[in-house]
């Protein structure tokens, strides 16, 4: 579930107002272990300021680690003029093992890096980040919370919060910790920040597509992989929306969108003059739909997504 974790939040900073870059490899990119993510842990590159992407040098060392540790370093990275960068899906080696002095919810483990996405932001750390990057590392805490810690910011922590080998990033001056407390309070007030068009937007996507989807159940095969079965078999797991929606692992091995497409493009028609969905939106949800699609079905799909808006 990696992936689809990913892909939430990608979507939700996006919806937020945040650029979100994309590492080329991502969505496979890790350490081998199986994440269990449940919150985010923050970070300073101690590096000067910039911007992570491959070809970048801060972007390779987040990508290829360290000569005493491979990467991935992070999960996203925090750059210089507020946007932020995917780096990896799956866990990355960002966090050591936990148990420092401020673990709030978060567990005491020496596997700390599959229980938390790591966010790695590009600065030196001994003075403060840009106020582009603070804010989109509130919006990023916000959305973590929201996505794999069920809503309580208390599952963001910095480095210096659970290490047990004296970390002290994020830092805003030599050996100073950022105000952690204040971070969590700013990034729990956000929700007030989201305007009336997001709010609209978001519950386009899940009422009107989401919504028309019926509730698939799957179980998992070690020889098969994800299998569709109905809602009665023993041991059957719900799919979430993301599932269906992705293009990860669950939908590639069963139905994909064909049969909602007439009821997709049809909920377009039903919004396409409230002025509540704009084209460039309809792109981003084209772009999300059409990785469900088989790829010769990929362009027409688009198409007809995008006629359906504008006709």
């Amino acid at each position: 579930m990696s992936v689809a974790r990913c892909q939430e939040i990608n979507a939700r900073l996006r919806a937020a107002g945040i650029t979100v870059r994309e590492a080329a490899g991502w969505r496979n990119r890790g350490n081998g272990q199986t994440s269990a993510y449940e919150g985010g842990l923050v970070h300073h590159t101690a590096t000067g300021y910039g911007i992570a992407l491959p070809g970048t040098g801060v972007g390779a060392l987040l990508i290829n680690g360290r000569p005493d540790l491979r990467g991935p370093l992070c999960n996203y990275a925090g750059n210089d003029d507020g946007s932020i960068t995917v780096i990896a899906a799956h866990p990355a080696n960002h966090a050591g093992a936990s148990g420092g002095r401020s673990m709030g919810p978060l567990p005491t483990t020496s596997s700390f890096n599959r229980r938390v996405l790591g966010l790695e932001i590009v600065y030196p750390g001994d003075r403060p980040m840009r106020p582009a990057q603070y804010r989109a590392a509130l919006v990023w805490a916000n959305v973590v919370a929201a996505v794999c810690g069920r809503g309580d910011v208390q599952r963001i922590r910095a480095h210096a919060e659970t290490s047990v080998t004296g970390k002290w990033d994020p830092g805003e001056a030599p050996g100073r910790t950022i105000d952690m407390a204040a971070f969590r309070d700013a990034a729990r007030n956000l929700e007030a920040d989201v305007t009336p068009e997001e709010h609209r937007w978001l519950k386009f996507v899940h009422d009107r597509v989401a919504g028309m989807l019926r509730q698939r159940y799957y179980v998992r095969d070690p020889v098969r992989g994800a299998r569709e079965v109905s809602n009665t078999t023993p041991g059957a797991i719900p799919a979430q929306v993301l599932d269906t929606l992705d293009g990860n692992t669950i939908i590639q091995r069963i139905a994909p969108l064909l049969d909602d497409e007439a009821r997709i493009i049809a909920a377009l028609h039903q919004v396409r003059d409230s002025a509540e969905v704009t084209p460039d939106q309809v792109g981003q949800l084209a772009e999300a739909l059409a990785t469900t699609l088989p790829r010769d079905l990929v362009d027409e799909f688009d198409t007809r997504l995008r006629a359906a808006y504008d006709s």
